[in-house]
């Protein structure tokens, strides 16, 4: 178990390259003051899927944690204790830089959109409790509310409604889709309506992905081949649900097939595992969760601004010394987010959070 966990770092290090290129050189054509290159905008058009990659680890290692957790109580603070140090120091990082960088995306923040992220609870959400117009700091932030819900479903279904195996999770995706082809049919109405709607407050239109490192995972501890065919299944209905929402290409298609299977094959391939094993990737993965958080606005910020001042730089040599900035950063906030674990784990009674299970798993 302890080799997988070493190469799904490998694997969150090429989720985290394939999004920050995404970023840097295809996402904010349309906002920038330069023409970057048309081939790197290309070839980097659909890194955004590494975050479905993202989702695929997501899965394996919350039911893997779940498993591990004696309590909800357990489950909650290991999984704050992950996610919350971090973005806490990314959004300072995020919020003063920006008076920098007014050349960034999301333009200069308020005080305000700190809570939507330090809270994991979305803008949407925030603005009816609080009634504020709260935006959040960086627009990457959005998988990180689709990830807290589902952990709180996933949660709730293991220890109060003891659903070991969450099941209660595929039968939510599977109502999402049919939800959809029926909506496909013309076949509408006001209950089916409203049942989407708190389907989709639940993000379950992402559950697919998650549901594939669950089975996964599965497979794994029992070797049973139907896991295998649940997963088939499941990426054959992820593809009819973007089919549904009309969009579909082919381009996603094959790239959505090449996460499910560089999520899959280092279990089969021992040579791939090797290469997920490689310091470069595995660096990547360890500072995967606050360079994922930081860089999307700083990094496109930051190659406007040099543009603005040397114009006669070629534009595909703009992002990358920020690049290389955002990643050294977000090792130094690595760093501090170890220190800052420790101190609160020693904070923090065993008997009400498991604090051998959390220093276990840092």
């Amino acid at each position: 178990m302890n080799n997988r966990i070493v190469y799904f770092d490998g694997l969150r290090g090429i989720g985290i390259l394939s999004v920050i290129l995404y970023h840097a050189y295809s996402r904010w054509g349309e906002i920038e003051s330069f023409k970057q290159s048309e081939f790197l905008s290309n070839l980097f058009s659909y890194g955004w899927l590494g975050v479905n990659l993202y989702f695929c680890i997501s899965g394996y290692l919350i039911y893997m944690t779940l498993i591990k957790s004696e309590n909800f109580l357990m489950y909650s603070f290991a999984r704050l204790l992950r996610l919350g140090p971090a973005m806490f120091l990314v959004s300072i990082i995020i919020f003063l830089s920006a008076f920098y960088i007014p050349e960034r995306p999301l333009g200069i923040p308020n005080i305000k959109d700190f809570l939507p992220g330090i809270t994991f609870l979305g803008p949407g959400l925030i603005n009816e409790i609080f009634n504020i117009d709260a935006k959040s700091l960086d627009g990457a932030f959005w998988t990180l509310y689709v990830e807290v819900r589902f952990y709180i479903v996933s949660g709730i279904l293991y220890f109060f409604l003891k659903d070991k195996n969450l099941y209660g999770l595929f039968i939510m995706f599977i109502l999402y889709f049919v939800l959809l082809l029926l909506f496909k049919l013309n076949v509408n109405n006001i209950f089916l309506l409203t049942i989407e709607k708190y389907l989709l407050y639940f993000s379950t239109q992402q559950y697919g992905w998650f549901l594939i490192g669950i089975f996964f995972y599965k497979y794994i501890q029992s070797s049973d081949i139907k896991n295998l065919f649940i997963i088939i299944l499941l990426s054959l209905m992820i593809f009819l649900i973007d089919f549904f929402w009309g969009v579909i290409s082919y381009g996603k298609v094959i790239g959505s097939i090449i996460v499910i299977l560089i999520f899959i094959a280092p279990v089969f391939i021992y040579k791939i595992r090797l290469f997920l094993s490689s310091r470069i990737l595995l660096f990547l993965g360890f500072v995967s969760y606050p360079l994922y958080l930081i860089h999307q606005n700083i990094v496109t910020g930051l190659s406007i601004k040099l543009y603005n001042i040397y114009p006669n730089i070629p534009s595909f040599m703009l992002p990358i010394p920020f690049l290389f900035l955002v990643i050294f950063i977000s090792y130094i906030i690595f760093k501090l987010e170890v220190k800052i674990k420790n101190k609160i784990v020693n904070l923090v009674p065993f008997k009400v959070c498991g604090i051998k299970i959390i220093k276990k798993n840092q």
